[in-house]
């Protein structure tokens, strides 16, 4: 889902869709909407909103990270590797946000570091942080290994009273969504939690999040547990019982 997300952010970047202020209300509008009928959930322009500024504070803490000494990524496990635990437990000592990066696995921070880093080149504060406008002489963040020269005209998803109908109807099963009886989570921020737990296969991603998703205090819990615990506990609710 976070890779469908940063390929829909770079369409819409260079549909225009992304201004001074940020992007812009109808590039998370369109998201939402196409996320909603590829993965048959309810997402709401506001939860890519929150994802976006999660990625943009993984991106913050995470460069601060890697700039110091004896800290490096792992582009294989897609994590902080250290030399030294103490000189971990020095950092983190004075930069709190870092602690929870330990064992972290960021499955997208390539996506992170093309749709997020440019913000921070800048000079940009993360909470504040945009692309810069579209222009003759600047781009959007293009598609890894593809030539400039060889860029192709954004892939249109449909006419506009196609995707007008898909919003609307995002905008109403959403709006059913948070007055349920049960509150449900974010649907991202659970596939966030079960992708890091690298031993699960797809399918078992997919029943762990559909799960998770509809039972809140357990979902808390697997927030709690440590990383080695996580894969036990995940298929112990959704392993079919005899």
């Amino acid at each position: 889902m976070d890779r469908s997300l940063a390929e829909i952010l770079r369409e819409e970047c260079q549909m225009v869709h992304k201004g001074d202020g940020g992007w812009k209300s109808v590039a998370y509008n369109t998201a939402a909407a196409i996320l909603s009928a590829q993965y048959n959930i309810e997402v709401s322009a506001d939860n890519i909103k929150n994802r976006v500024k999660t990625w943009k504070r993984f991106y913050a803490v995470v460069s601060d990270i890697l700039s110091q000494s004896g800290f490096s990524w792992d582009a294989t496990k897609k994590m902080i590797t250290i030399d030294e635990e103490n000189v971990w437990n020095e950092y983190v000592k004075s930069q709190e946000d870092a602690r929870t990066f330990r064992y972290k696995v960021i499955a997208n921070w390539d996506d992170i570091v093309d749709l997020c880093g440019k913000d921070r080149a800048t000079g940009e504060g993360f909470e504040n942080s945009h692309i810069d406008d579209v222009s003759p002489n600047s781009s959007c963040p293009k598609k890894r290994n593809q030539p400039s020269s060889e860029i192709r005209p954004p892939k249109k998803r449909g006419t506009p009273n196609v995707l007008a109908d898909l919003v609307a109807k995002m905008a109403s099963s959403f709006k059913q969504f948070i007055n349920a009886t049960t509150q449900k989570h974010d649907p991202l921020e659970v596939y966030d939690e079960v992708n890091a737990i690298l031993e699960l296969n797809p399918d078992e991603q997919l029943k762990a999040c559909t799960w998770f998703i509809e039972n809140e205090k357990q979902f808390l819990m697997l927030k709690t547990l440590p990383i080695e615990r996580k894969k036990g506990m995940v298929l112990m609710f959704i392993s079919p019982r005899a």
